[in-house]
């Protein structure tokens, strides 16, 4: 059905509250909230990397896996509590056949209530599996003793040819800390060691100003070497942005150890916007000029509070969505210190769970600005659209209509909430992508 450009306006007049609505923000007379905050957004994370064994010619494929107390049910034990739990890994080939699984048993304790809760306090750990060169999927869940299963994920992998060429490097190991084993620090989780090294690995891949330097390993398998040591391999690193742009890069000596050398440097990545990034890591013979490459993603997302102290003005903005207007007022004139204070009360009086450490809603704003500008950014930044400022303030809509190819007019969606009974109209008038609301009900 085609909705013309008089139907949209027909809408226009007959809806009581859209002028409320284009007026800009939402009546701030009282404090809003969002719809449809998920109850317990999870985010269990596994990475795997890559390595070779040159000896017995066979591909490893090591798994990391981290999981959050929040993730687990703890029991109260004599003052303390705790929980018991299995991580289990399963790998499929691309025939959807599984081809190897393990378990893993693990005991978590916390002391208090709220730690319980936490999700700054877990438990790491890998699985190794021997499997040969392509492409496979992993399934890996977590199970309570009492509870069954309680929170899943599942990722792929590519393990590559390490035999195609005799000079090739493993996957990229990305970390929190990597340092000789006795002068790594302890903390929360284990370590995973490799050639005498001890690495906190980074199993999302996600680097913030609270944790700006990202650390990389990886290993040089030459099984060809034409060069007696002590030769050096040339690295050459490079971080690149999402337009195929290298934003930092550097260079390094690697010194040659046989057929397996391994390698690990650091980044500092709090300069870096908020993005999705490549780092890519070539190494070079220097005496041949045989050469090789890796590459691996990742994303820096600036914390809440790292976004306040980097631009206070722009982070009040987004809160004009849910903000009254004396909070906003509040919020706009804080000065130094205050800003902080005046941040944190604006978000604890929004707080669902105040027992808990989480800030749910907190959370789910912060997902959904940046859901906004990763899908609805064209003319301006995705949170200040208006399908963002619909998206941010109502979630995500239970359907859209999309009408991309109208004859008789401008290119239009429709989303239905139906469990609010709202529909939002948008019109693309000028035919870029940047979709207006004309109309809602």
């Amino acid at each position: 059905m085609f909705l013309s450009r008089h139907r949209l306006l027909e809408i226009l007049f007959i809806s009581p509250l859209i002028f409320a609505f284009l007026s800009g923000s939402p009546s701030r007379a009282q404090r809003r909230t969002l719809d449809n905050i998920p109850e317990r957004p999870m985010d269990f994370s596994i990475n795997s990397v890559p390595f070779f064994d040159p000896e017995t010619r066979n591909s490893i494929l090591v798994i990391h896996y981290k999981v959050v107390n929040d993730h687990l049910q703890f029991i109260r034990t004599d003052g303390t509590y705790r929980a018991d739990f299995q991580v289990v890994c399963v790998v499929y080939n691309n025939e959807d056949q599984q081809v190897t699984g393990d378990e893993v048993s693990g005991s978590q304790w916390a002391e208090t209530y709220d730690q319980t809760n936490a999700r700054d306090i877990f438990v790491e750990g890998h699985f190794q599996f021997p499997l040969a060169p392509g492409e496979y999927r992993m399934r890996t869940w977590i199970e309570g003793q009492h509870t069954g299963e309680m929170v899943r994920t599942e990722s792929r992998a590519q393990i590559p040819d390490f035999q195609r060429s005799d000079l090739t490097i493993s996957g990229l190991l990305l970390a929190d800390e990597i340092a000789p084993g006795e002068t790594a620090s302890q903390g929360s989780g284990d370590r995973y060691e490799r050639h005498g090294l001890l690495m906190a690995p980074k199993v999302n891949h996600i680097f913030s100003d609270q944790h700006p330097q990202m650390w990389c390993y990886f290993e040089i398998y030459d099984m060809k070497s034409s060069s007696p040591e002590p030769s050096a391999y040339q690295a050459v690193y490079e971080i690149i942005d999402p337009s195929g742009q290298t934003v930092l890069s550097d260079t390094a000596s690697i010194p040659r150890k046989g057929m397996v050398s391994d390698a690990f440097k650091d980044f500092q990545v709090a300069t870096l916007e908020e993005e999705q990034y490549l780092l890519r890591v070539t190494v070079r013979d220097r005496e041949d000029g045989r050469a090789a490459s890796r590459e691996a993603p990742f994303q820096v997302r600036w914390s809440t509070m790292g976004q306040v102290a980097k631009d206070y003005k722009e982070a009040v903005e987004q809160l004009r969505y849910i903000a009254t207007d004396e909070e906003y007022k509040k919020l706009k004139e804080a000065e130094g210190e205050q800003r902080r204070e005046v941040w944190l009360e604006f978000w604890k009086e929004r707080d669902p769970t105040p027992g808990t450490p989480a800030n749910e809603m907190r959370t789910e704003y912060y997902r959904r600005i940046e859901y906004a500008n990763a899908n609805f950014s064209v003319v301006s930044t995705g949170w200040r659209t208006d399908r963002g400022r619909v998206y941010i303030v109502y979630g995500p809509p239970d359907d859209i209509e999309r009408h991309p190819m109208e004859i008789d007019g401008r290119p239009y969606q429709i989303w239905h909430y139906y469990s609010t009974n709202r529909r939002f109209y948008f019109v693309d008038e000028d035919g870029y992508g940047d979709y207006k609301l004309v109309a809602w009900r």
